[in-house]
């Protein structure tokens, strides 16, 4: 919180609420033990808690958001760019889409730098 507006930071709240209910279905509907799926969710409880607490320092908070556009940008494209490779074409990857995928992670560091 330190101090921002919700604007700042509010949509990562529904983005967090929706990767908790997708890891969740992802425990309910595979073949994880139980004891496995409850490790992880208080592992994840707690390393959520301790970033949002006051003792998280700012540096590591910093750290992680710069990573987060490098997740967002590559994680979330390399495995469709290797299944393609494998499959010898594009399938429904175009270069328009990730050229605008690029477009919309650059306006959005740009307002979270003005913003903050």
């Amino acid at each position: 919180m330190q101090g921002y507006g919700f604007n700042t930071f509010g949509e990562v709240v529904a983005c967090w609420l929706q990767d908790i209910v997708l890891i969740a279905l992802i425990f309910r509907f595979s073949s994880t033990k139980k004891w496995v799926a409850a490790a992880t969710g208080i592992a994840v409880a707690l390393g959520c808690g301790w970033l949002l607490s006051p003792f998280c320092p700012l540096h590591i908070l910093a750290v992680l958001q710069a990573s987060n556009i490098i997740t967002m940008a590559l994680g979330s494209r390399l495995p469709q760019i290797v299944l393609n490779m494998r499959r010898g074409n594009a399938g429904v990857l175009s270069v328009m889409t990730c050229l605008l995928n690029v477009a919309g992670n650059t306006a959005r560091i740009f307002t979270t730098v003005v913003l903050t």
